[in-house]
């Protein structure tokens, strides 16, 4: 968000070889952070107010995590230092309880006739828990 980070390249490719080099910790899922910056060293991509923000991920988890500290004003896991006002959205709503997040390109699916329900018009008892 701020274009900063511990490690500097001038290209993606250049980023996720060079960082994977030697390195039997780096896979796919884990990277250190990194920044793409022009010849000058100057960050490319730094987030700014008016920005529009895509977040198109696979893991909720992981969108979660990041769509709190975009969305929530009173986000306090990290120091964000700042907190550009952009338009984010995410790719689906990763989390319908906290519904976020709160802006997404394709809508929740409609779950209909789940075994739950099934079990339940049927009279059979079930007990179901959640972490």
């Amino acid at each position: 968000m701020l274009g900063e980070a511990p490690h500097k390249f001038e290209s993606a490719l250049e980023a996720l070889t060079k960082l994977k080099e030697g390195n039997p910790k780096v896979n796919d899922q884990f990277y250190p952070p990194f920044v793409i910056v022009d010849k000058e060293g100057a960050p490319v991509g730094p987030i700014h107010d008016n920005d529009c923000v895509i977040n198109i991920n696979f893991r909720a988890d992981r969108v979660i995590q990041i769509s709190k500290a975009f969305e929530y004003e009173n986000f306090s896991a990290f120091d964000r230092v700042r907190w550009p006002k952009v338009r984010y959205l995410g790719m689906m709503q990763y989390d319908g309880d906290l519904k976020l997040p709160s802006h997404y390109l394709i809508p929740p699916p409609l779950i209909e006739n789940t075994s739950g329900q099934y079990l339940c018009a049927n009279g059979i008892r079930t007990f179901a828990c959640r972490y």
